[in-house]
């Protein structure tokens, strides 16, 4: 008897495990470099995983970070790299949401670094930072800062592999340094539509269930 209900009883458990791949599925490895270093990210130039320095004392979130990029020393804050050098990246799948992630640009370097920050998806610059940006705030000076800042960019519109790429630096004479230091990267979910998806795939799973029972009770009757 049991056989005449198993298509039923097999679309059951399909549901449940597409509505399990809810949009929580981590599509970068090691996003907030918790591993306390660029493990499955590419990267060059200055760049390091770092808890915590004089500018930064703590992580966006977790316990580590990356910098890319040298924070400037005093007197002549010198030896940064240059921005085109700098670098980290990864390449993922491309998804139906944006990529997020936070940034705190710094920099002393307020005539020069036009962008001292870069961040590129597939090669192709989809924000940047100015050391003479209007927004920065002195932090101690000739240092400036964005403070922590939250960028995102929709991928909707890509397919295959995604490259993220994420550039800080000198852009003319290496001193004077800008840096920046980047966290918590993730994918964020498109805007909610009036019944998401898991939500859609629950109500199936729930009616399939229910026609189930009705039927095993017919039969028992």
């Amino acid at each position: 008897m049991m056989l005449r209900f198993m298509p039923l009883i097999i679309s059951i458990f399909a549901c449940l495990i597409s509505s399990n791949q809810a949009f929580g599925t981590k599509y970068f490895q090691n996003a907030g470099f918790e591993t306390g270093d660029f493990s499955f990210w590419e990267s060059g130039g200055i760049a390091s995983v770092i808890q915590g320095d004089s500018y930064v004392p703590v992580p966006h979130e977790g316990n580590y970070m990356a910098l890319i990029s040298l924070p400037g020393s005093p007197p002549d804050y010198a030896g940064g790299g240059f921005r085109d050098e700098n670098y980290i990246k990864q390449d993922i799948d491309a998804f139906d949401g944006s990529i997020s992630l936070w940034y705190n640009f710094f920099t002393t370097d307020y005539d020069y670094d036009n962008p001292g920050l870069l961040i590129t998806v597939d090669g192709t610059p989809v924000f940047s930072l100015n050391a003479n940006d209007m927004n920065l705030v002195e932090f101690a000076d000739p240092v400036y800062s964005s403070g922590w800042q939250e960028f995102s960019w929709d991928l909707s519109g890509y397919s295959g592999s995604v490259e993220l790429a994420i550039f800080a630096g000198n852009t003319d004479y290496n001193d004077f340094n800008s840096w920046v230091y980047v966290d918590d990267i993730s994918p964020k979910a498109p805007p909610a539509s009036p019944v998401p998806l898991p939500t859609t795939a629950l109500l199936l799973c729930s009616g399939l269930g229910v026609l189930v029972l009705k039927r095993l009770r017919g039969a028992m009757y």
